[in-house]
């Protein structure tokens, strides 16, 4: 056994037993010790582990099957509640309660998923009712945002019809079609049911309507519609104060509605038209709705009341203008027919004519052309028949031309063609027409240099009689002096100067 390593091994003992021997030999010798074991010994507490292992199992296998039945009552139930509770609140069903009773965690949890869920509930119903307040607030804000959009949109319209109220001015120069046109315009902007333009008359006792756009305003124009200043309706009302008036079909304004030509009438506003701080009237507008009118309005048809005023008064500053005008143009027309008729009555008649070898002359003739072209102050182109022309003419076309001085005529051209066929062109006209202004101007020229020339001869004539007049030693000789130079000046046969201070009183006579 020299060299053996310890070992162990299993075998049949000297007793016929099973053994279990282990082997240790004896370094340096040939010898090994041998214990042996019976095998009933050496697998006795192996025995008793496997035993209290089996026990061991069993005892937990009843155990489990105890849990087993416990746990769906205790555990698994109330988990499922717990679960089937917390998927409800997930869908937001937040009324549901977690109904468990186990006195451990599983309550508390339940309870704390409940309470999680009334205050989710909590927290909702002041969402609904923020988001209600807020719905409410968007709604209020939505209406504030689109009743200020009406009134913008109607502003611009209002505005918008002011600018082409004062087109309309500007485009118009007649009172009477401008202030139609002003009340159509207003109407259809504003859409009011009637507007009327009252004027006050020359004494300021009555406000007269001047333009209406309605069929009862017509009606009423057509009658000579007049209201009594301080006294009648709000029209009299506002020409009397010179302040604006909302009139309502209500209470004491309603019996100023009761107009049968505008039965439709339910409110009513009067603007003054004034200039400066006379008022000259008033701009009268109705609606068929109640309270149309508000402030705003005012304020903004007072504007284009303003601007219709001061139309109104350009439109008579121009007639009282073009008026003077045409007075002064009618002085200078008699002014210059006076002094061509003084020059025919000292020169003569100044007839010229010029006619070609063969053709008879007409100068002592005022031809029928000739006289409807003074009459008319027109050009005038005709034919002509044998005889028409005077000093046996033959038949032609003739062709007169006012000589025309700012409008007053002093004179005529006329061109006759003999023989047949002979047309007066447009450019023939247009320029006998320019000969015969330029030459009416150069004629003035003329007229006025002669005139200006008599005058200063006359100037002079006075200041040389005036100074032999102031030369003169005393009363008898100033007296003697002036008739002689006044009837040498004027070519008379006999002057005299009186002095008389009454008519009982003796009288100093000078004779030349």
């Amino acid at each position: 056994m020299a060299g053996q390593e310890p070992a162990s091994y299993r075998y049949q003992g000297l007793e016929g037993d099973q053994v279990i021997g282990v082997l240790e030999p004896i370094e340096g010798t040939h010898w090994a010790v041998v214990v042996e074991v019976p095998t009933r010994e050496a697998f006795a507490g192996l025995r008793r582990m496997v035993y209290l292992l089996v026990g061991t199992l069993v005892a937990a296998a009843l155990l489990a099957g105890g849990l087993g039945l416990l746990l769906p009552r205790r555990i698994i139930r109330p988990l499922r509640l717990l679960q089937e509770g917390a998927a409800a609140v997930g869908a937001g069903q937040l009324e549901h309660v977690i109904r468990v009773r186990t006195n451990d965690e599983l309550e508390e949890l339940a309870e704390a998923f409940n309470t999680m869920a009334a205050r989710l509930r909590e927290s909702r119903a002041q969402l609904e009712r923020w988001g209600q307040e807020l719905e409410q607030q968007v709604e209020e804000r939505t209406a504030e945002l689109a009743e200020a959009s009406e009134r913008l949109q109607r502003r611009a319209s209002q505005f918008q019809a002011i600018a082409e109220v004062g087109r309309t001015i500007t485009l118009v120069g007649d009172l009477d079609q401008m202030l139609t046109q002003i009340t159509q315009r207003i109407s259809e902007r504003f859409g009011f049911y009637h507007v009327g333009v009252f004027l006050l008359d020359e004494v300021g006792e009555y406000a007269v309507l001047r333009a209406a756009n309605s069929e009862g305003g017509q009606r009423m124009l057509a009658r000579g519609h007049r209201l009594k200043v301080g006294e009648t309706g709000i029209v009299g009302y506002v020409t009397a104060t010179g302040e604006p008036r909302i009139a309502l079909d209500v209470g004491e304004d309603a019996v100023w509605f009761n107009n049968p030509d505008l039965p439709l009438t339910r409110s009513e506003l009067a603007l003054p038209l004034k200039v400066g701080d006379e008022t000259i009237g008033a701009l009268d507008v109705q609606s068929t709705e109640e309270a149309a009118f508000t402030e705003e309005d005012v304020t903004v048809l007072s504007m284009l009341a303003d601007q219709v005023a001061i139309a109104i008064q350009n439109a008579r500053l121009l007639a009282q203008t073009q008026q003077a005008l045409a007075e002064v143009e009618e002085t200078h027309r008699q002014y210059l027919r006076r002094a061509w008729r003084e020059v025919v009555a000292r020169r003569g008649p100044l007839v010229y004519e010029y006619a070609r070898t063969g053709t008879p002359s007409l100068k002592e003739t005022l031809l029928p052309e000739m006289k409807r072209a003074i009459e008319r102050g027109e050009v005038v182109a005709m034919p002509i028949a044998d005889g028409d022309g005077g000093g046996g003419a033959a038949a032609g076309s003739a062709l007169a031309v006012p000589i025309k001085l700012r409008g007053q005529v002093i004179g005529v051209i006329d061109l006759q063609e003999i023989g047949d066929g002979r047309k007066w062109t447009e450019e023939e006209i247009a320029l006998v027409r320019a000969i015969s202004d330029q030459m009416a101007l150069a004629a003035e020229n003329v007229r006025l240099l002669e005139e200006t020339e008599r005058r200063a001869a006359w100037e002079h004539q006075v200041q040389a009689i005036t100074s032999r007049i102031r030369r003169s030693p005393d009363l008898a000789t100033i007296l003697q002096t002036t008739v002689e130079e006044l009837g040498r000046v004027l070519g008379a046969d006999r002057a005299l100067v009186r002095l008389k201070v009454g008519l009982q009183e003796a009288d100093q006579e000078v004779e030349e």
